[in-house]
């Protein structure tokens, strides 16, 4: 073996998910009695919600093991992400 190969997770990659989610609750909380809008939305959500729990673990090992990952823009993103999945988990619980 002559090495590791280094996964690389893009910043797009992580915060294009979480616009997705963030934008399926915008049109949920904007049409709250339209079934279409509630079902889209929905699915949408739960959608990009297993998109981020997937990526997000894809992300960390690549931000502890690839220093050069290590960038402001990318920590930013995973932290919202993060930060979205624990507000996501602490809102399923309660």
């Amino acid at each position: 073996m002559t090495g590791s190969r280094f996964l690389h997770v893009p910043t797009s990659l992580l915060v294009s998910p979480l616009v997705l989610a963030i934008g399926a609750l915008v049109l949920l909380f904007q049409f709250p009695r339209n079934l279409v809008a509630w079902n889209i939305g929905a699915w949408t959500v739960v959608a990009a919600s297993v998109l981020l729990a997937l990526l997000v673990p894809l992300a960390a090992w690549s931000l502890a093991k690839n220093a050069a990952t290590r960038t402001w823009p990318r920590i930013l993103a995973f932290s919202a992400c993060t930060l979205y999945l624990a507000a996501l988990a602490i809102g399923s619980i309660t």
